[in-house]
């Protein structure tokens, strides 16, 4: 029996980019025995394997690109996939949004700032950041699907995490440390996940990966030294801390989420493909 080397390789690519359809191996049987028959053609033909192995896979050019185009159409029962891949631009724009809507409504829960406070203000915020927190979340899982075409062991732990941002963000609002460092832990492990691929390079990597993190970071310190080094013994001035730096914390996140979006528009599994690239 032969051995086809190149096609093999080819395959390895292939089968990496499209595990995740639930068609994945009928795809791969059907493409394997093509590339088996035109190689075993051509040999009739008087080439050597070699060489009608590399004939045969130039005709279908890049695997990562077949599989690009492939995964364009989502297989029959990826809902989940299909979900994602349809409901990317919307999470993102709804993130960016309502945290834009999040930065306006928390300066009016701040008593030592603006003497309208009520708790009809108050339950708009909070209700704005757990609506802006979902839209992340589903934008953050995305990321994993587009990526990976299902929810893989670290996409599941980002989404447990998440719930509980949106749990605390809900039922507890007013401690903002503790969703806020659920969801810095959750966007710091997805961007970490896409730093190296084309989902996570460029603004939106840098924004929520490194600057809103590290502005995040000097918030919270900066709040826990105000209240509990005494640092500012004056309850006015905690709130006009809150009223600045959360605002500009919602605004980062913001601007990361509207950069993200075109990223995840046209990402696929196939742009984390890891195996060898068959070259002429």
């Amino acid at each position: 029996m032969a051995y086809y080397p190149l096609i093999r390789d080819y395959m390895f690519v292939f089968d990496e980019a499209v595990h995740t359809r639930s068609d994945a191996a009928d795809l791969s049987d059907e493409l394997h025995d093509h590339l088996i028959e035109a190689t075993d053609r051509m040999r009739a033909s008087g080439l050597d394997l070699e060489t009608a192995q590399r004939t045969s896979l130039n005709r279908l050019g890049d695997p990562a690109l077949l599989a690009r185009m492939i995964s364009a159409v989502p297989a029959k029962g990826s809902t989940m996939y299909a979900f994602f891949t349809r409901g990317t631009d919307f999470f993102t724009l709804a993130a960016g949004v309502l945290w834009a809507a999040s930065a306006i409504a928390i300066p009016l829960t701040q008593p030592g700032v603006l003497p309208i406070w009520t708790p009809n203000t108050y339950t708009i915020a909070i209700v704005l950041i757990s609506a802006a927190i979902v839209a992340s979340s589903l934008a953050l899982i995305a990321v994993h699907i587009r990526l990976s075409g299902r929810l893989v062991t670290l996409a599941v732990t980002v989404a447990v995490i998440l719930a509980l941002a949106v749990s605390s963000s809900f039922f507890v609002g007013w401690f903002f440390a503790s969703w806020l460092i659920l969801l810095m832990t959750a966007t710091t492990m997805t961007l970490s996940r896409a730093w190296d691929t084309p989902v996570g390079a460029g603004l939106a990597g840098r924004l929520l990966l490194v600057v809103w993190p590290l502005i995040a970071l000097v918030t919270l310190v900066g709040y826990v030294a105000m209240t509990s080094i005494g640092l500012a013994v004056r309850s006015s001035s905690v709130d006009l801390y809150v009223a600045i730096a959360l605002p500009i914390l919602c605004l980062t996140y913001t601007a990361g989420m509207l950069a993200l979006r075109p990223r995840l528009r046209t990402a696929t599994p196939a742009d984390i493909s890891r195996g060898p690239l068959i070259t002429a």
